[in-house]
Parts: C-alpha cells; structure tokens; sequence
C-alpha cells in the first residue's frame, strides 16, 4: 500500500438533490436506509478505507425549532453496522447559521 500523502482527507456527496427533505415527507431513517442501501456495492472500499482512518455518514440536520425527534430504525443502525459507516448528526437549531 502507498505511503499516505495527507494526514486528513475527505469526500463529499450532495446525496439530496433538493434544497430540503422534511421528515414528514420522508422520515430521516428510510432515507438514510435507502442511501445505504445504494452504498453497499462499495462495502470492500469501506472497509479498506476503515483500515486507515474513519468511514463516517454525516447528515446536517437543520430544524427551526430548538427541539426536532425522530426515530433511527434499528434496521438502519444495522446497515451502517454491516457496511462498517459511522452516523454522525449535526443539529442546527435557530441561530445557527444555514
């Protein structure tokens, strides 16, 4: 394996193609599970990139209230589980900036 050029990288995919998704269109667990589900072809590059550094799903969460639930499915925290990705949330409430 080649000696690593960087000590931090990352990669970014825009994964919702509209400005917004509200959960009461489609609730945050079927989507991360249907975006998982796209991204299990991938489980060996996952995994050779976890030998390394961390395989993370980040979603930026933005609400206009200071409270916004909903519920991850447990089969969705197995997707991530199986395809070795890490689920961070980032909430942004009011006053955060957008």
């Amino acid at each position: 394996m080649p000696e690593r050029k960087v000590a931090i990288s990352h990669w970014l995919a825009d994964l919702h193609k509209e400005d917004r998704l509200y959960s009461g269109d489609k609730p945050i667990s079927d989507f991360l599970l249907d975006q998982l589900t796209k991204l299990e072809s991938h489980r060996p590059l996952f995994a050779e990139l976890a030998k390394e550094g961390e395989v993370v799903f980040r979603i930026g969460w933005f609400s206009d209230s200071n409270y916004s639930a909903e519920v991850l499915s447990a089969e969705t925290l197995k997707k991530c589980g199986d395809l070795g990705v890490d689920l961070e949330l980032n909430f942004y409430g009011p006053g955060n900036a957008k």
